[in-house]
């Protein structure tokens, strides 16, 4: 119905003559100052206004319509931004009689409704700078008293009048939509600040785990170059050690041992016991003559009251009634402790002598063996060398010193000695060290490789 009304006025008015030129009023300047404590817009234009006024929230903002005119030479925007006015827009609409020129002030903070004056052609637009945040919204004051005689409204006023509302709903959408857009790009700008926050947090947290890691890496690698650096230093000084020593001297040519005989009678020997495994991954089970390695030179006795420098000829194991024999023969009569190191195992240390070949470093398998004995492990230990002779089970046993040879005799467990066995331990001196024609049971070191 409205919009009918609309249209038959302004057929009304386009069809009626017109009466008289419309004299629009030029707006020439729109101008912002700072007056202390308040803010003017200054319109002027080239005749007395005729305006309607009206405010808006969200954001604050303030329009002016002026009927029957238009800009000239006015720029569309002008940014302010001194705290209070944030923006001026002067927008124009229609033409000829329906021209409008609107003044729309936006401000930066919610601001007391303005105060206007006309003074000749200037419209005075005063604003009150906001002592404290949060100001009442703007809000229109009453339309102005215009300076033309009271009289009914032409046709053509009525189409400004009509005209004139639309752009202010326009307006009104559009500014809905602008702070639609503003929150939601508010919002999408809090979501990315927290999205990189946690960015930066678990980028942080990645950074300190691997340089813990970097760190224990680094000490792990310290405590290996400081292991190894230690082991070389050991190793370094037992080879300065070795190298200290004399050298044993070459024999003018290798002499056979003569065989040794029993002085007591002994009883007779058992059927020999099938030999153990191999006492070396590459050495087989084999007697030895002592002929076949070469015999160092013996050393005269030191000035310092330490043995003289011993050369290991031979390490073997053998089965003898009633009793079972680890023996170690060496270039001079060996000088040695003996000791308990545990339930089962008997630790041998011969001081100052050298295991010249592999096989004097190699461990002897007796398990196979009817014996007490089941493992004898020979070792360096700086510049001794050293048995360790594991049981079955803890059983009685001697030692005894023969010429160049030390041997150790174990009780055989459950074997009750023969009276004649007796008898020969009572009077000799010991079975002699077996050599390389032995017929019993026996296990020695292979020859060097």
């Amino acid at each position: 119905m409205r919009l009918r009304l609309l249209l038959a006025i302004a057929l009304a008015a386009a069809s009626a003559p017109r009466a008289r030129a419309v004299d629009l009023n030029v707006i020439t300047g729109v101008e912002v100052r700072d007056a202390g404590s308040s803010v003017v817009v200054a319109v002027k234009g080239s005749r007395k206004p005729s305006f309607t006024t009206f405010s808006m929230a969200d954001p604050p903002r303030f329009v002016i319509d002026f009927s029957e005119s238009r800009f000239e030479g006015v720029p569309e925007d002008l940014r302010v931004g001194d705290g209070t006015v944030k923006l001026v827009k002067n927008l124009s609409y229609g033409s000829d009689a329906s021209s409008i020129a609107r003044v729309m002030v936006a401000f930066e903070v919610e601001v007391a409704p303005p105060v206007l004056e006309e003074s000749g052609g200037t419209l005075l637009v005063k604003v009150e700078k906001p002592s404290v945040p949060g100001a009442a919204v703007a809000k229109a004051p009453a339309p102005a008293p215009a300076a033309a005689p009271a009289a009914a409204p032409s046709v053509a006023e009525a189409v400004a009048a009509a005209v004139g509302g639309a752009p202010d709903a326009g307006a009104k959408a559009q500014a809905e939509a602008d702070a639609k857009a503003r929150a939601e790009a508010e919002a999408r700008a809090a979501e990315q600040a927290a999205a990189d926050a946690r960015a930066a947090q678990e980028a942080s947290a990645r950074a300190e785990a691997a340089a813990k890691a970097q760190a224990e890496a680094d000490a792990s690698a310290r405590a290996e170059a400081e292991a190894r650096a230690a082991a070389q230093a050991e190793a370094a000084k037992a080879q300065a050690a070795v190298a200290a020593a004399p050298a044993p001297a070459e024999p003018a040519a290798p002499a056979v041992e003569p065989a040794v005989t029993a002085i007591a009678p002994v009883a007779p020997a058992p059927e020999p016991e099938p030999v153990a495994a191999a006492l070396a991954p590459e050495a087989p089970v084999a007697d030895v003559p002592a002929a076949e390695a070469p015999v160092p030179r013996p050393e005269a006795a030191r000035p310092d009251g330490l043995a003289p420098a011993a050369h290991v000829r031979e390490l073997g194991f053998r089965q003898l009634p009633g009793a079972s024999r680890v023996y170690v023969r060496t270039t001079v009569p060996p000088r040695f402790t003996i000791q308990d190191v545990g339930p089962d195992v008997i630790r041998v240390e011969l001081e100052n002598t050298r295991a010249d070949r592999r096989n004097d470093l190699r461990f002897l398998d007796t398990s196979f063996f009817k014996s007490a004995v089941a493992l004898v492990t020979p070792s360096r230990h700086g510049t001794s060398y050293v048995l360790e002779i594991k049981l079955r089970e803890r059983v009685p046993y001697q030692q005894r010193i023969e010429g160049d040879a030390l041997a150790i005799d174990f009780e055989r467990p459950g074997a009750a000695a023969s009276p004649s066995a007796q008898a020969a331990g009572a009077d000799a001196p010991g079975e002699p060290v077996p050599g390389a024609d032995a017929a019993t049971a026996e296990t020695a070191a292979a020859p060097a490789q």
